[in-house]
Order: structure tokens, then sequence, then C-alpha cells
């Protein structure tokens, strides 16, 4: 006869605790794979603010993952007076908008026209204002899902 071995108590804990730390690692993963498609998108604008006669298939994708993201830069611009760059990330908000609600991205409106810094300036303003009315239509961004908005 052989004889058993005792396991230990904390075997018993070494499942859930893995599965655990592999559930742990997708999330992060997800998080900094989002993270650096909302910088690259973002440094995009920055380098190619003239580059708004079409939609950006990357905002497009993003979505409202980066929403607070693109506001925040947004206002940087205003605050700096870079009139070309707050367009161009008014634009890039659109484009946000776009993507967050399953627009197809044809259909772009007169995407060059420059507004002045005062209407800039209110339009991010009301963006600020009403975020937190925004956020409820759309799924939190560290959701796997499609982009689209979740039905009331």
């Amino acid at each position: 006869m052989g004889m058993k071995t005792r396991r230990s108590p904390w075997f018993v804990l070494l499942w859930p605790a893995s599965l655990l730390a592999v559930l742990l690692v997708i999330w992060v993963s997800g998080y900094v794979y989002w993270q650096i498609r909302i910088s690259r998108a973002i440094a995009d604008l920055r380098r190619e603010p003239a580059k708004l006669s079409s939609r950006n298939p990357d905002l497009l994708d993003i979505g409202s993952r980066g929403f607070s993201r693109m506001i925040g830069e947004l206002d940087g611009a205003l605050a700096r007076e870079d009139q070309v760059q707050a367009a161009a990330f008014l634009c890039g908000l659109e484009d946000l908008f776009a993507g967050a609600v399953g627009d197809d991205g044809r259909g772009v409106a007169d995407r060059h026209r420059m507004l002045s810094m005062a209407a800039m300036r209110k339009e991010c303003q009301s963006l600020q204002a009403d975020w937190p009315q925004f956020r409820r239509l759309f799924a939190p961004w560290w959701m796997w899902w499609s982009g689209k908005r979740r039905s009331p």
C-alpha cells in the first residue's frame, strides 16, 4: 500500500487565485491597449491637425473610451490659443461620438469650418458640463464592447 500525502489547504486556494490573476492580466492588457490607441490618435491629431476632411477610422473605433482625454486636449489647445489644434480636437470629438453611437463614418459635415476661439470655448464648456449626462449613454470604456451605444 502506498502512502497518500496530505494536500496543503493552500492548494485549494491556488485555482481561484490563478483564475483571478489571469482575469486581472486580461483587464490590464485591455486598459493599456486602449490607452496606447487613444494616445496614438491624439498624437496624430497634434502632428497633422489640417487632416480634417475625412473621418479618422482610429477615433471611430475608439468611440467613447477617448472622450475624457480628448476633451482635456481640447481644453489645453484652447488655453494655448491654438485655433487650428482646437479645431482638430473638436473634429476628433465628433469622430469619437460618431464611433460611440455606431455611425459608419459617412456623411461628414463641413469639417473645413474654422470656428472662432469663443465658439470653441463655449463648445468645450458645454461638453465638459454635459459629460456626466453623456457618460450614462455609453458603456464604460473598460468593458469589452464594440463601441456601440447601449440600449436604454
